[in-house]
């Protein structure tokens, strides 16, 4: 893989680079980045389905609006060796962190022009990073609060089924 073509996996490796201010020694969290992703959706910038599941947040599991399909991304980029992922177990706590860092600048990824919405989004008037705050119930990005524990009634509708099985077909 020499770049990029798929636009979610672009977006999502130029959210790393900017929340990692594109050094390759700076790391993102793996809370902030799901949190961070969640409000980029909210933002319509990604189509992540998010749904209610369970995470260990800050040391407490607690139900979040979470997304398999991010996580499927992330290993598409560390598996291509683009993204790295580090898993770092701390004393006191108990959970693993997990953070992830750039591992090769794209160019043509960090310059184009589509994705100058996630730097707006993202930085302040000054081309710096929004102060970044995780807290029990979400993050603080800036002044704005991201409340990933606020869990969204997902509307669906079913009909009910009915299996017909006569024991007389299965020659039971």
């Amino acid at each position: 893989m020499k770049s990029l073509e798929n636009g979610r996996l672009r977006k999502l490796y130029y959210t790393i680079y900017i929340l990692t201010e594109g050094d390759k020694r700076k790391w993102v969290r793996q809370e902030v980045l799901i949190a961070i992703l969640y409000y980029l959706t909210n933002k319509g910038i990604f189509n992540y389905l998010f749904s209610p599941s369970p995470y260990y947040w800050l040391d407490r599991i607690k139900f979040i609006n979470y997304s398999y399909e991010i996580f499927d991304d992330l290993n598409i980029l560390v598996n291509n060796e683009i993204v790295n992922e580090l898993l770092v177990s701390v004393r006191g706590h108990g959970e693993f962190i997990i953070g992830y860092s750039i591992n090769k600048i794209l160019d043509d990824v960090i310059n184009d022009k589509e994705l100058e919405v996630i730097k707006n989004l993202l930085l302040d008037e000054n081309g710096k990073l929004k102060k970044i705050k995780l807290e029990s119930d979400g993050l603080i990005l800036g002044d704005e609060k991201i409340e990933i524990t606020k869990l969204k009634k997902i509307d669906y509708s079913t009909k009910p089924y009915r299996l017909k099985v006569s024991l007389w077909i299965t020659k039971i």
